[in-house]
């Protein structure tokens, strides 16, 4: 009777160790990318938010305004096609620390003198998805 030791390949044991294995490492890393992906995009908004206050300081200096009496509010959309409140980034004017994330709540549009996007004649340096709110409306001339 001859004997087989010449075996090829894995037990289950071994197959199911490798992908128990894997299952750990993707649960581990799937939240850090996620999170990556959260503070690239909000990066993004807080860059196009930047913009859209050098647009909207030079429209409030042409007007004898300052950054400080119009407080402006910068409301960005996370994605193309944004509705809802949750899919926007809220950014408000700080004279002391300048741009600072803000709530949703920042934003009481019963409240603010005008609203400005990149559609605005006077204002196309402001990034598309970006809605600017003044709290002391811009006199037109």
């Amino acid at each position: 009777m001859k004997m087989f030791t010449n075996k090829k390949g894995f037990t289950i044991v071994e197959l199911v160790i490798v992908i128990a294995v894997i299952a750990i490492l993707a649960a581990v890393l799937i939240p850090t990318f996620s999170n990556v992906i959260d503070k690239a995009n909000l990066s993004s908004a807080t860059q196009k938010a930047r913009t859209a206050l050098t647009a909207i300081s030079g429209e409030l200096a042409d007007n004898n305004i300052t950054v400080k009496d119009a407080a402006p509010v910068f409301k960005v959309a996370k994605k193309d096609g944004a509705t809802d409140d949750d899919d926007f980034y809220y950014f408000s004017y700080d004279n002391t620390k300048g741009l600072v994330e803000a709530d949703k709540t920042a934003i009481d549009d019963d409240n603010k003198g005008n609203s400005y996007t990149n559609s605005s004649a006077d204002l196309s340096d402001i990034p598309e998805g970006v809605t600017v709110y003044l709290d002391k409306a811009i006199p037109t001339t």
